[in-house]
């Protein structure tokens, strides 16, 4: 995570609740309030602007803290933080709730085609190329590959991606 919020941009930090605020409940027809999943209190930095105080997050974080004490909001009692750290052009969301199990997402910026759904060449080319920047991060001399979506193309699944050696 350390590496991430060093060498990335922190965009947007998010506040999640499981439970919907009563005010906020009383505002969705019954049926709606049992849609919901969870509720966010997103804090965004402005247009072309970053949060710069990590070292104080990672003091935080370091020492353990909860995600509902990280940031306290009286007006909405969170159970999680979620960070979105824009890291070589991609946005990643760091999970602060789940630092055990230290992962993070990241979106891929391919456009749905006229199906509504990501072209599978252009999807795969994309995953291949934020796998290759994420090994490099790491400091591992990373391998190049290529995944091949034929399978995909043909109904059937990838189940293993061609492999090429990285000189």
């Amino acid at each position: 995570m350390e590496t991430i919020l060093r060498e990335g941009v922190l965009k947007n930090i998010r506040l999640i609740r499981k439970s919907i605020p009563a005010d906020v409940a009383d505002a969705l027809a019954e049926p709606d309030r049992k849609k919901i999943q969870h509720v966010e209190l997103v804090i965004r930095s402005k247009r072309r602007s970053n949060f710069s105080d990590i070292d104080a997050l990672m003091r935080i974080v370091d020492r353990k803290v909860k995600p509902s004490e990280i940031f306290v909001v009286d007006s909405f009692k969170h159970e999680n933080v979620k960070l979105e750290v824009e890291m070589q052009g991609k946005l990643r969301t760091v999970d602060l709730g789940n630092l055990s199990k230290l992962s993070s997402n990241i979106e891929l910026s391919v456009l749905p085609g006229p199906d509504g759904h990501p072209p599978i060449d252009a999807w795969l080319k994309e995953a291949d190329e934020v796998a290759e920047n994420v090994a490099l991060s790491w400091g591992m001399d990373a391998p190049r590959w290529k995944s091949d979506a034929s399978p995909l193309k043909g109904g059937g699944s990838v189940r293993q991606a061609e492999s090429i050696e990285h000189n």
